[in-house]
């Protein structure tokens, strides 16, 4: 399961990366980790600064989230809760990128 807020949305409604934040938040602490058949999923937040922000979040025996951040090396955290930075400025690219990640390399359960 993934979402993603866009620039041309942050533009158009004038959000600040607190803003996006906040909202990339609240989705993920509230919503994510209760989808019905979903075990673990991330969020991108499009940041000004010309990056997306990560955040990843799993239950408990599904993927370790943690140790996908660090092996696509771009962040870190906790086995349920970790998140990284890319350097892309375009959200569905950035899911392409975890997508093809996990293409490549089988993410660790723990």
């Amino acid at each position: 399961s993934t979402s993603y807020i866009s620039h041309n949305y942050i533009s158009r409604h004038h959000l600040s990366d607190s803003d996006v934040s906040e909202a990339g938040d609240i989705y993920t602490g509230q919503y994510l980790r209760v989808l019905k058949n979903y075990t673990w999923g991330f969020t991108v937040k499009a940041h000004s600064d010309n990056t997306c922000h990560i955040s990843f979040r799993s239950l408990p025996g599904s993927t370790n989230v943690r140790e996908l951040a660090v092996n696509m090396k771009i962040g870190g955290g906790h086995d349920r809760a970790a998140g990284g930075i890319l350097n892309s400025t375009d959200p569905k690219k950035a899911i392409e990128e975890i997508k093809k990640f996990l293409r490549q390399h089988k993410p660790l359960v723990s």
